[in-house]
């Protein structure tokens, strides 16, 4: 391409004062950019969780973290003070998480970073 040069190659040619300025901007960006990672992670986490794990993944997390992290749906109930019992406890699961953490897939981030805090 005709006319193309590197970034570095055309901040030479600048004023310093220019440079300078192009160089406060680079950090700032750096900077904000530096802050917005964990909302990207997150956000590509979620991506993760919706894209790539198929249909009916959000039950599959629910029955590993019940069973994984409580014993069992009755536990996880009860540990959340949810009323339903017995058979109407699958039923319920997902309306009870999403009303309680927003969506499955913040309900698996947040079981997720508990189990990576507990070692």
């Amino acid at each position: 391409m005709a006319g193309h040069y590197p970034f570095a190659r055309l901040t030479e040619r600048l004023p310093s004062a220019s440079r300078a300025r192009i160089e406060a901007q680079k950090e700032a960006l750096r900077a904000a950019l530096d802050v917005q990672q964990p909302v990207v992670a997150k956000l590509e986490h979620r991506l993760d969780l919706t894209t790539q794990k198929g249909p009916g993944w959000d039950a599959k997390a629910i029955r590993e973290i019940a069973e994984k992290s409580f014993g069992g749906y009755e536990n996880m109930f009860k540990h959340h003070q949810w009323p339903e019992r017995g058979s109407k406890m699958m039923l319920y699961a997902g309306q009870r998480i999403k009303a309680t953490y927003g969506s499955v897939a913040d309900f698996v981030e947040d079981w997720n970073q508990k189990q990576a805090s507990d070692g």
